[in-house]
């Protein structure tokens, strides 16, 4: 089967012409419609503060918090706690997923660098690999940033300061950040510095573009408050010095050749990890992580058919250092972990239909050494191979309505962290995770008014989750997503509004390992979600914006059988921004939770004392700020 999908998907092309290349940044394809484009211009950069604060407003998509800091998950489609593994994160086409299970840092990314963002509700895993099951996000950056000066300030002593400056050499920009606040929890204070350099230079008849990025954060853990401590305390903190300071170096660059159609993507980045919990639980890790993709692309003219072929290669390499140390003992790790990937991608169209089709063949490898001192020394070898599928189809019905169906097969393997226990330091040897997704959608566009609509469908075997109690990893039984995802958007000169609606069901459907769950709803996953924007044009120079999200009720972590009597409450949060543009000068004021909800987006049960647990989010939280554009 899997050559027979070879065949069929290169025999489109046998021989090749090249048409012109695409511009550093765009999407190498012709744009599916179930992939959203948001470009950054000036009405977005006025609306969102942050990166973080729009993702939180764009439909299926949910940010739970579970640290008390800027470091939050990004959760599409309902995948709950394992969020961070089944969306991907992108900056130009390159992986940033953190392979310690750790959310990937996006919260230090300014606006002001980013041309557009790219969100695709439908597997990535053709072109960029495992663990894109919900969908990708991918930050397109600017070929050089706009020049400004701003500050920030706001409760809970917030003060941030941020420049985007010409930088020493021609076609380059430097961006500086440092942000401080103490956060709405005692004890939870969090200093974050950011050194973004980017260039852009033609070499070997070609262009290259790369971004040079120095990210510091140091954040306090307070822990969590039980349901008892919640009433009494909510800012209180189970602990003192508990903390995480992370440290990344990373290199991200594109390269394209001008005269033939050939790109490469790479990528180098260290990752250096501290922290303390559980009073005196050290972990201390360091990540050295090499990625390398090479492209070639092919267009070629069939009569009105236009045939658009993308061909890749990945090597993604990783080294890892973990060592941890307790009174109740430690582990000191070494290891390894190589992923190789080839795909194939095509698109076949005509004015009014477009047909894809791509399949990827994906092998993982990793060992380590297991030196710890509460285990016997062990060396550990382990290898899988996976492959993925796509096929779709879309069609303009007229020129206001279009259509798009699609199934995927993705993967996601248990690498080196899902497959080693940092407190018992025993090897799990989980089974790789396999998802089949269905979408099916429609666009309509009528001059001032955008609806989109799309029906979805998720099924899932051997989830990896873990085990909040036990912190080891597990293999979930198969379970389904499904739900409907409806978006209205009306502009006009002086008035917008943006309503989304996510309606999800997540349920486990087999039960091999553990029957007991079938027809169980999977934790921290919400069944609705609304999602609504009204803007209003005071002035050509002065906006102001209303805001609400709705959260319903979602069972707590840890609840997979669903005994617990409580759940975790649904949340309506209000929000208010103003501002006002004078010439160069923005000067802007952001309340979020303008009537002090009281709410967590992330608890877990505790079966041992029959309680809940959670993050407690904050009350009303407001800041001004003030940016000088050159």
């Amino acid at each position: 089967m899997k050559l027979f999908l070879w065949l069929l998907l290169f025999s489109i092309n046998t021989t090749f012409a090249v048409d012109k290349l695409q511009i550093y940044g765009d999407s190498e394809s012709e744009d599916p419609i179930n992939i959203r484009y948001i470009i950054i211009d000036e009405q977005k950069k006025l609306k969102y503060k942050s990166l973080v604060e729009l993702l939180q407003h764009q439909t299926s998509i949910n940010i739970m918090d579970n640290t008390g800091g800027p470091d939050n998950k990004i959760d599409m489609r309902g995948f709950g706690i394992t969020s961070s593994q089944n969306n991907l994160l992108l900056i130009n086409g390159l992986r940033i997923d953190e392979n310690l299970l750790e959310n990937p840092s996006i919260y230090n990314i300014d606006l002001d660098e980013v041309s557009h963002i790219e969100i695709s509700e439908s597997p990535g895993s053709i072109e960029y690999g495992g663990g894109s099951t919900a969908g990708y996000i991918n930050i397109i950056t600017k070929k050089v940033y706009d020049q400004k000066i701003g500050i920030l300030l706001g409760n809970a002593k917030q003060r941030e300061f941020s420049a985007s400056l010409q930088g020493p050499i021609k076609n380059s920009s430097v961006n500086v950040k440092k942000s401080l606040t103490n956060n709405y929890r005692h004890y939870n204070k969090s200093q974050n510095s950011v050194f973004n350099f980017i260039s852009q230079n033609k070499i070997f008849n070609g262009l290259n573009n790369i971004i040079l990025t120095y990210d510091k954060l140091f954040l306090q853990l307070p822990g969590t408050r039980s349901g008892e401590e919640l009433s009494d305390n909510r800012r209180g903190a189970q602990y003192t010095n508990n903390y995480i300071e992370k440290k990344i170096n990373r290199v991200i660059g594109n390269y394209k050749n001008e005269k033939m159609p050939f790109k490469l993507d790479y990528s180098l980045s260290t990752i250096y990890d501290d922290s303390l919990s559980f009073t005196d639980y050290l972990i201390e890790s360091k990540q050295d992580r090499f990625i390398l993709s090479p492209k070639i692309f092919f267009d070629q003219k069939f009569n009105t058919l236009k045939s658009t072929t993308s061909v890749g290669l990945d090597y993604d390499f990783w080294k890892y250092k973990i060592k941890t140390t307790s009174s109740f003992g430690g582990v000191d790790v070494d290891g390894i972990q190589l992923n190789k990937g080839v795909f194939l991608k095509n698109i076949l169209s005509d004015e009014k239909n477009k047909f894809f089709s791509g399949i990827r063949l994906q092998d993982q490898s990793f060992s380590f050494d297991n030196l710890s001192t509460n285990s016997a020394s062990a060396t550990i070898n382990d290898a899988s191979m996976n492959d993925s599928f796509e096929i779709g189809y879309e069609r303009a019905i007229n020129k206001n309505l279009e259509v798009y169906s699609n199934f995927n097969k993705s993967y996601r393997h248990s690498n080196f962290n899902d497959n080693f226990n940092l407190f018992s330091g025993e090897f799990i040897d989980l089974l790789d995770q396999e998802s089949k997704v269905i979408n099916i959608g429609l666009l309509h566009n009528n001059g001032n008014i955008n609806q989109r609509i799309s029906i979805f469908q998720i099924d899932t075997k051997n989830e990896i989750h873990l085990d909040p109690v036990s912190f080891a990893n597990e293999n979930y039984p198969e379970s389904r997503r499904h739900g409907i995802d409806y978006t209205y958007d009306y502009q006009s000169d002086r008035y917008s509004l943006k309503l989304n609606y996510l309606h999800l069901r997540a349920k486990f459907i087999q039960g091999i390992v553990n029957t007991d769950l079938v027809d169980k709803e999977v934790p921290l996953v919400p069944e609705n979600q609304i999602k609504s924007t009204f803007d209003f044009w005071y002035s050509s120079d002065t906006l102001i914006s209303l805001s609400l999200n709705y959260v319903s009720s979602k069972k707590f972590d840890n609840d997979e059988l669903n005994t617990f009597s409580k759940e975790i409450p649904s949340y309506s949060l209000y929000n208010l921004k103003i501002n006002k543009s004078l010439g160069k000068i923005l000067i802007g004021f952001n309340c979020e939770n303008i009537f002090n909800k009281r709410y967590f987006t992330y608890g877990g049960y505790n079966s041992f004392s029959n309680d809940f647990y959670a993050y407690p989010a904050p009350e009303t939280t407001y800041n001004f700020y003030i940016t000088q554009r050159f």
